[in-house]
């Protein structure tokens, strides 16, 4: 039996899932290179992105993965040593 891998489809998650990563590098890339200096955030683009976007993901994801039984049942070793491999790499 063939697995597909892809949410959708091989295009369709290359541009929506790969693609904005992808920009955002680019986009960032002269910064990080320091040819341009970095841009403060306006408070109210903080609220709208961090506070609107990321922090509902983050919470959605929290409850759909670690809150639900049978999600949880489904891929356990995965959800739990996730977490700890990041955590031990980011200390690197």
């Amino acid at each position: 039996m063939r697995h597909n891998y892809w949410l959708h489809s091989r295009r369709f998650d290359l541009i929506f899932f790969v693609g904005p990563a992808l920009l955002s590098l680019l986009l960032a890339f002269p910064v990080l290179l320091r040819w341009l200096p970095p841009l403060a955030t306006p408070l109210w683009a903080w609220l709208v992105l961090i506070v609107g976007v990321d922090v509902s993901h983050v919470w959605s994801s929290l409850y759909r993965v670690y809150l639900d039984p049978d999600e949880r049942r489904r891929r356990p070793f995965l959800y739990y040593t996730t977490p700890i491999a990041v955590y031990a790499l980011s200390c690197l």
